[in-house]
């Protein structure tokens, strides 16, 4: 079987940071779904743990990745 990627096939479009939680909204890059995950909730084994200015962090099998807002310069590629 194929390897598993070692990043969430996801692309961050917002963060909401808050003193009790906070949540982020990703859009799938393959199948183009919105992705809306709580702190704690996972997609694909991807757990989010931490939401924090311009960035998600989020945890599958002890591997972190962050997952940055993109820049405005990427957003018009």
């Amino acid at each position: 079987p194929p390897a598993e990627p070692e990043r969430p096939q996801l692309s961050l479009v917002g963060v909401v940071a808050g003193i009790s939680g906070g949540f982020a909204v990703f859009l799938n890059v393959t199948t183009h779904d919105i992705i809306r995950l709580k702190l704690g909730e996972g997609h694909d084994g991807w757990i989010l743990r931490s939401v924090k200015g311009r960035e998600a962090v989020l945890e599958k099998n002890h591997k972190t990745a962050v997952i940055g807002l993109p820049t405005p310069e990427e957003v018009q590629k």
